[in-house]
């Protein structure tokens, strides 16, 4: 497997655990996409686990504790208005510690935007998830040569988001191999 043509998606929960992945198989991964994400576990959302953590768990479980260890780009995007997972304790205190170690990151601040993204249900989602192989070719081909990352990580992020998918596998040639989520949360 080329690990160079494989990206990790997840929200939420699933961005920390995303973002962990990239801490401890950081050899894995193209570029990591994360929504939304958790980055540590505080005293909140501790309460909400129903069990103790050593603090050796815990310092396991804190991206930015061990964000010197990402290898690959990373992409952050997460709504202002959320209130289950606070953007500015989360993503932004995060994206300055990948900053301060000259990490690659992309981070998209979406104003007044909440935590849940809606599932792809509709024809024309449907349509979006058909037809991402021939975009995302497309655009894969314009970031090598040398568009604007961020662009790229919008473009991908929202193909990626429409089609409720957990992974994306780009090909040599570019052909795109989606892996749908069977399940969602809503707020």
């Amino acid at each position: 497997m080329n690990c160079s043509r494989i990206y990790h998606y997840e929200g939420s929960q699933g961005g920390h655990v995303c973002l962990l992945s990239s801490i401890y198989a950081p050899h894995t991964f193209a570029g990591i996409f994360a929504s939304s994400p958790m980055t540590h576990l505080d005293e909140k959302k501790l309460v909400l686990t129903g069990r103790e953590f050593s603090p050796y768990e815990l310092a396991a479980r804190d991206v930015a504790l061990h964000a010197e260890r990402i290898n690959c780009p990373v992409f952050l995007g997460h709504g202002t208005g959320d209130t289950n997972v606070s953007f500015q304790t989360y993503t932004k205190a995060l994206a300055e510690k990948l900053e301060s170690l000259g990490k690659r990151v992309f981070v998209r601040y979406y104003e007044g935007r909440e935590h849940g993204l809606e599932p792809a249900i509709s024809k024309l989602e449907a349509f979006k998830v058909r037809h991402a192989n021939k975009t995302i070719k497309t655009m894969t081909s314009r970031w090598k040569q040398g568009a604007d990352p961020m662009r790229f990580a919008d473009a991908l992020c929202g193909l990626v988001q429409d089609a409720n998918c957990r992974f994306a596998n780009i090909t040599k040639r570019g052909k795109v191999s989606l892996n749908v989520k069977s399940s969602f949360h809503r707020q």
